[in-house]
């Protein structure tokens, strides 16, 4: 039995994990789109995009919990959003 509970456990982990992943992309989704919610889309775009390689919680941590290329995965999402601009002043006209 406890095989079996060890593997309900990590099953109910990858979905937890997959929910975090997927309420991230949603996040910068409706952020890039012209959402109001600014600094959820920001986090989510610090998280996914730029966000250094660390233990658990982090972005490359949670793509091998799910089995994922976390390159893959980013690459597929710059392309879906690509970079905003650095220039402070444009990005706050953008958000205007």
């Amino acid at each position: 039995m406890d095989k079996q509970r060890d593997i309900e456990q990590a099953a109910a982990c990858r979905r937890l994990w997959a929910a975090v992943l997927s309420e991230a992309i949603a996040a910068l989704k409706v952020w890039r789109n012209g959402g109001k919610h600014v600094l959820e889309g920001r986090k989510a775009e610090a998280w996914l995009m730029h966000a250094e390689t660390g233990g658990p919680g982090s972005f490359e941590w949670v793509c091998c919990v799910l089995d994922l290329d976390p390159v893959a995965v980013r690459d597929r999402l710059r392309v879906q959003f690509p970079p905003r601009s650095a220039n402070r002043a444009e990005r706050l006209a953008e958000e205007a």
